[in-house]
């Protein structure tokens, strides 16, 4: 079996929208402490809209609705990132069901904002 960091790996970034259209940003140490969107690896047999599901649980502690796919995200051994990585991005938006953010252990802190398109792509392309 090849070692891990060998090929590509496949990601989710999650646009969790709340019911005024901000948007959910946290605060990451795995890239340089800017402020990000969730997500995280899609496992081995899940699907990718599985995969928001859980890490938009796992990072955030929200529950999550709606999810549409928008675009990717190439990341060739980004610098900002701490670790050597080729990952490719699927970007989702979706909508909380409600509830409290509750931050896991990869998230600083974390902030709701009112971006522009501008913005949320200059976000996706740190």
């Amino acid at each position: 079996m090849p070692k891990k960091g060998m090929f590509p790996e496949v990601t989710v970034i999650i646009l969790i929208l709340d019911k005024s259209g901000k948007v959910l940003l946290i605060k990451s140490p795995k890239w340089g402490h800017r402020y990000v969107f969730p997500g995280g690896h899609v496992e081995l047999g899940e699907t990718a809209a599985a995969a928001v599901k859980r890490e938009a649980l796992e990072e955030t502690g929200l529950k999550v609705k709606n999810i549409d796919f928008v675009t990717f995200r190439e990341s060739i051994f980004d610098p900002l990132y701490s670790r050597h990585r080729h990952l490719i991005g699927l970007v989702f938006t979706c909508q909380t069901t409600g509830g409290h953010v509750k931050l896991n252990s990869e998230g600083e802190e974390y902030k709701w904002a009112a971006l522009s398109e501008a913005q949320i792509q200059k976000i996706l392309t740190l």
